[in-house]
């Protein structure tokens, strides 16, 4: 691919390493690309599809790829979990409990959930779907709100040899799209000018067939993300005693200060004033930060600096299929489960086209006749379903029907054969909602289910560990850019006086894990409730579980006046 432009700018610097890496990927992303047309049901080379057509023969799609990434995904969201914050010790429990509420909260709300499934979605079919996380400003002007999307996986580009499915050992990742000018002055103001002097460039460079942008998009302008990191070196402050480290952001002239009473406590046996600084140390390391560039066309740099929302890692998250992390070949390092079995439905399509064609022709054949010996050559051509045949006087013997074809027993035998081989390379016949057998009872088809699953438990380990990720991402996005007003409002809760500190020291004081979806972050404190009295661990609470259930206030109030009244008064 040749750059629009040689002059040595930023600009061309960034357009050509973003070329480099799009020629790159380009093998797997037309791999992937036909994953999602036979999906779809596009399923013939179009010259092999137009050879049988004008032939009058049969082009059958028998789409049973469809059927397996429905399953795939149907089983996804009727088994969402939830994230939640697990303490680490038990003076994390409050803040585990907030965080919990806040992860609710942000999945729930503005299809975030149903983004995440799209994304699985993208993973299923070509094997790499993508989250984006970002703060939209369009309803709070000032804090933002955290919003999920599925990135298009078509225009995602990443440093390609990332093996760890956190992207820590990710150098960079591209993204890109287009947009019209004035959606771009809503997002740079300040560019507003210069935007109206971009000129698009060739729309042939970075659009393949199946993702190019419609004739009435031409005026639309290519956008090109770079999110990369860079190695900074960095001053710390560690207490040596309970290990707490803080960024040192004073001048040189304090740090020396620091440094001067840290060795004078250290040089006297008891002074109360500067016990504080007696465990004190400087260290000094280098730490990655993620910074980005934007860049319009191969034209204008409207971004250039660190990360936006002040973190230091990247706001995408990989969620790939059946994942070779060691294998340099992009077409075969992330695959979905249509690339399995692409052959198989290639060939049954061609076979039950060939069948019915050999069917429909053995109906009847056609005619063999003298010349002359029928008055309209035509009517052979509509013989069948009441049509008459008019012959010549004394020419009866002379018009006789084409013997018709045989079926290949090769052809039934490859049908049969295929049938049983259905069940091997793909889901058994309980996943594909077809009980083997009248007599199975549920628990052996739940069992065989089960079986079914664990063909592709890969798909679903991927999806929880970039679950876990993306909500360590927004506790991360929570603490940085929201305030702790916003915080009590959306979870309803009192916070600790000890929040603030927490919010700095989040990652250390709980970890992400799942647990079974629910609506609401009252409704999974229901259920756990519900569930523990169920089990016997827990005596019966009715007062507890009316008060967490999702019940009407009022209704709420009558039930526990009730039981109020029934409960006996010791004496």
């Amino acid at each position: 691919m040749k750059n629009r432009t040689d002059i040595d700018t930023p600009e061309a610097k960034l357009y050509s390493h973003f070329s480099e890496v799009y020629d790159y990927w380009q093998a797997r992303q037309a791999v992937a690309e036909e994953d999602m047309r036979m999906t779809a049901g596009d399923q013939w080379e179009p010259e092999n599809a137009n050879r049988l057509r004008k032939q009058k023969r049969p082009v059958l799609s028998m789409n049973f790829l469809l059927k397996y990434v429905s399953i795939m995904t149907g089983y996804e969201q009727q088994n969402r979990t939830d994230a939640v914050a697990r303490p680490v010790e038990k003076s994390d429990q409050d803040a585990a409990e907030i965080h919990s509420a806040l992860l609710k909260y942000i999945f729930a709300t503005n299809n975030s959930d149903y983004n995440v499934s799209a994304a699985f979605q993208n993973t299923v079919i070509t094997g790499l779907g993508w989250v984006y996380v970002d703060l939209d400003y369009e309803n709070d002007f000032v804090e933002g709100d955290i919003r999920l999307y599925s990135k298009n996986p078509f225009r995602v580009l990443p440093d390609m040899d990332f093996t760890q499915l956190d992207l820590s050992d990710c150098a960079y990742v591209y993204t890109y799209g287009y947009f019209t000018p004035a959606r771009l002055k809503t997002f740079y103001p300040k560019y507003a000018n210069a935007i109206d002097e971009v000129r698009p460039g060739n729309r042939d460079d970075f659009v393949s067939r199946e993702q190019s942008p419609r004739p009435e998009e031409d005026e639309r302008l290519l956008v090109i993300e770079k999110w990369y990191k860079t190695s900074v070196k960095k001053t710390f402050l560690v207490d040596t005693m309970d290990g707490s480290v803080q960024e040192f952001e004073g001048t040189r002239k304090e740090k020396k200060e620091i440094e001067r009473l840290i060795k004078l406590a250290n040089n006297v046996e008891t002074n109360s004033e500067l016990d504080a600084y007696r465990n004190l140390e400087f260290i000094e390391r280098y730490v990655n930060e993620v910074e980005l560039t934007t860049l319009i066309e191969d034209q204008l740099i409207v971004y250039d600096g660190p990360h936006p929302h002040g973190l230091n890692r990247f706001p995408i998250f990989p969620i790939p299929g059946y994942f070779l992390p060691d294998f340099d070949d992009l077409v075969w390092k992330f695959m979905g489960i249509v690339r399995p079995n692409k052959d198989r439905q290639k060939e049954t399509n061609k076979r039950k086209s060939q069948i019915l064609g050999t069917v429909m022709r053995t109906i009847f054949s056609g005619w063999k006749f003298e010349t002359g010996a029928v008055v309209n050559p035509a009517d052979l051509q509509q013989s069948g379903s009441g049509k008459n045949i008019e012959v010549a006087p004394g020419k009866m013997d002379a018009v006789r029907p084409i013997d018709p074809a045989v079926i290949s027993p090769g052809l039934v035998q490859l049908e049969q054969l295929s049938q049983n081989e259905k069940y091997e390379f793909g889901f058994n016949a309980e996943m594909m909602g077809n009980p083997s057998g009248s007599d199975v009872s549920g628990l052996l088809a739940h069992q065989r289910q089960r079986q079914g699953i664990m063909a592709v438990q890969n798909f679903y380990t991927h999806l929880a560990i970039a679950k876990q990720n993306i909500s360590k991402y927004i506790i991360d996005l929570v603490n940085e850019n929201w305030t702790v007003e916003k915080i009590s409002r959306i979870t309803g809760k009192e916070l600790p006086p000890d929040f603030e500190h927490r919010r700095d020291t989040a990652r250390y004081d709980f970890i992400v894990d799942e647990r079974a979806n629910s609506p609401t972050f009252r409704m999974a404190n229901f259920q756990i409730l519900a569930e523990l009295t169920k089990a016997g661990l827990l005596p019966p609470l009715p007062h507890a579980i009316i008060e967490a259930s999702e019940l009407p206030r009022e209704t709420k109030e009558m039930y526990l006046k009730f039981l109020s009244q029934m409960t006996p008064q010791p004496q």
